[in-house]
């Protein structure tokens, strides 16, 4: 994480110096130049389908076109290595999702030990979010000045990182040491 916003800030600040130095001015036209003598695309496009119109063809093309469209759909081409089911089978599925390694936060807490099902995270999240929004929590809070910020994981995760990255700054610039 840290050396992707290094190299994306190392390119912005080259980006930068780089495009501070370029000019750019008229230097005249050099050798000859014509107009384009190719037809326009969509010209060509609409021309075809007027023509076509005048001899009474554009019906059956469009009328063609669907059928064919229907028919790929209805009858699909067969996906190579799946053959026709010979005998009836039922797979089961877990589609629980466990976090395979042990999330922690900025201070190195755990969050989410490693092998945590999806599930148990959601009722987590859940019960958290509606003790935090009661209004005695909310009073708690405001009387130390603080709020209750609502946000899914990625946002969360994200807010964290600004705020680090923020801070981080702040620390380097008044000179203090980092632990």
């Amino acid at each position: 994480m840290k050396l992707r916003s290094l190299c994306a800030s190392a390119f912005l600040t080259a980006l930068y110096l780089a495009s501070s130095t370029v000019n750019a001015e008229e230097l005249g036209k050099y050798g000859n130049t014509w107009e384009i003598q190719e037809q326009d695309a969509i010209d060509m496009i609409q021309g075809r389908l007027k023509a076509m119109d005048q001899k009474g063809e554009l019906d059956k093309f469009w009328n063609d076109y669907r059928d064919k469209q229907l028919a790929g759909v209805e009858n699909p081409k067969p996906v190579s290595g799946i053959g026709p089911v010979v005998e009836p089978q039922i797979r089961m599925y877990d589609p629980t999702y466990t976090y395979p390694e042990t999330v922690k936060d900025h201070l190195g807490n755990i969050l989410v030990p490693a092998g945590t099902p999806q599930d148990r995270i959601d009722k987590l999240t859940a019960a958290f979010d509606t003790a935090m929004k009661s209004d005695q929590v909310q009073a708690a809070l405001s009387k130390v000045q603080s709020r209750f910020m609502d946000m899914d994981g990625d946002e969360m995760a994200a807010f964290i990182a600004a705020e680090r990255d923020k801070w981080s700054a702040i620390i380097e610039a008044a000179g203090i040491e980092k632990r």
